[in-house]
């Protein structure tokens, strides 16, 4: 497992929503060992063996006179954060990143600096708002000419869309900028990588983006990579490029992302995939095809979880049986290991559990449909609706009785209609409607107990029909419980 940590624990910060940030935790952050004791040293003994670390304006580079500060720097007017940085340097000589890494190299774990491409929180953040952006609006996304100053232009593009606060990779300042921060990283840190996240955010040219943008792109990749070779062999020992990328290569392509070149030149040595805009509810689609393309090229993949994974969403939400199965297929479908979205809370079972498909194997699960839901049914049919399985649930389960039930939610349902539900070409036989049916309109839930022999590992279809002509309704849920009993 990839931890991915956004750095904001030199502010205080330890859970997951950045919500409970006590005095306390403010004051322990200040210290090694309390910045650590947020989110990190409870890790030890679970199934992370690396930790990627954002440092949200906590590394001494933000307000060094480099590259690095010329690019990223910022006012850092949020008082924690300001307080903490500074204690960590005067008192200890350190700061946020050197911590994770003294900590990293004594329990033989990974580090990388992971470095958001282009970051857009000042929109909301304004002590986020980096100085080279004040100072020359022109370099941002959504820069327009309109003869005003400097201050007036940037205040129209932080009012309009955040991503138009977003640096402009078309100019080649940006883009040599970026390259020259980061061989500042390398050189002045012992790190094993460092990740380029391009999820947060994916907006790095005014869309459309065109091909001569994408090949700029590609470029400032290739310097980068030819950085990073001579910073390892100048301190003798690689130093790996991670990319954080959309799942969908094509529709990184909208953005200038050519994965499919980065994978064929070489200029990454692994790869976090990413779904952007799958609805609360399901996991990602089908993975397959990504991590076979970039096993071609010998680059593992760990692809990154859905963000939310607590009950607490409430019964159309993520729940946590939703999580284990996401990371279940993922594992059947080749992945080398997973990382997660600002999921940071150290004593989850998360880290104990997702890393390892034995581990997996007999915990109950739920695989959930990932594509866009609701689907609409007719007499005529519906379009098929992929079920992602990881369970060989054909095998015979250890020690443990293997429970299946397919539940499936309708809206606009009558008696009249007879919907007719089939799994992998077999129709299937609810074994529970509630509420039952009447002759107007409702909703409804479905439940069968279908035959495992039924399933296969990875993906399989879901389809329905109506019996009688002249209706229509909409399948907008559908999960399969996986749940083993003793």
């Amino acid at each position: 497992i990839i931890f991915n940590n956004d750095g904001d624990d030199v502010g205080g910060y330890t859970d997951d929503h950045n919500t409970e940030r006590t005095k306390e935790n403010e004051r322990r952050a200040s210290t090694p060992e309390g910045l650590l004791k947020g989110r990190t040293t409870a890790l030890l003994g679970s199934q992370v063996d690396s930790i990627f670390y954002h440092s949200a304006l906590g590394m001494k580079l933000h307000h060094g006179a480099g590259p690095f500060g010329e690019i990223y720097g910022a006012p850092d007017v949020n008082g924690p954060y300001l307080r903490n940085r500074i204690n960590l340097l005067v008192n200890y000589g350190k700061d946020a990143l050197d911590v994770m890494i003294d900590f990293c190299r004594k329990n033989d774990l990974e580090i990388f600096y992971s470095n958001r491409m282009n970051d857009t929180h000042d929109y909301y953040f304004p002590g986020m708002l980096y100085y080279l952006r004040i100072r020359h609006p022109e370099y941002t996304i959504g820069y327009v000419d309109h003869g005003k100053s400097p201050e007036e232009t940037l205040k129209e593009l932080l009012q309009t869309r955040k991503t138009h606060s977003g640096y402009n990779f078309g100019l080649e300042v940006i883009r040599d900028l970026t390259v020259e921060a980061m061989r500042e990283v390398c050189q002045t840190y012992d790190i094993d990588g460092i990740e380029l996240d391009y999820f947060r955010g994916p907006h790095v040219f005014p869309m459309p983006t065109d091909a001569t943008e994408t090949e700029q792109l590609n470029d400032m990749m290739r310097n980068m990579r030819k950085m990073t070779e001579e910073e390892g062999l100048r301190r003798g020992r690689p130093i790996l490029i991670a990319g954080r990328c959309i799942n969908d290569l094509e529709h990184s392509l909208r953005y200038g992302l050519d994965v499919k070149t980065w994978l064929a030149e070489g200029l990454v040595d692994l790869l976090m995939p990413i779904h952007v805009g799958v609805p609360r509810g399901t996991q990602q689609g089908s993975l397959k095809a990504f991590i076979d393309l970039a096993h071609q090229y010998d680059v593992p993949v760990y692809p990154c979880l859905r963000r939310v994974a607590q009950e607490e969403f409430g019964p159309h939400g993520i729940t946590w049986e939703i999580c284990r199965g996401e990371a279940m297929s993922r594992f059947v479908e080749g992945a080398d290991g997973i990382t997660t979205f600002n999921r940071f809370v150290p004593t989850h079972q998360r880290w104990r559990e997702l890393g390892d498909p034995k581990v997996l194997r007999d915990l109950d699960k739920t695989y959930t449909c990932p594509q866009d839901l609701p689907v609409t049914v007719t007499d005529k049919g519906s379009d098929p609706m992929p079920l992602l399985v990881g369970d060989d649930v054909t095998a015979t389960a250890a020690d443990k009785r293997r429970v299946l039930k397919l539940r499936v939610h309708v809206t606009g349902l009558t008696a009249n209609y007879g919907l007719e539900v089939e799994l992998n070409g077999q129709t299937l036989e609810p074994t529970k409607t509630s509420p039952e049916l009447g002759s107007s309109p409702q909703e409804v839930w479905f439940e069968f107990s279908p035959e495992p022999t039924i399933f296969k590992a990875g993906e399989n279809l879901v389809t329905a029909k109506l019996k009688h002509a002249g209706g229509t309704v909409t399948i907008d849920d559908l999960g399969l419980d996986v749940v083993y009993v003793d």
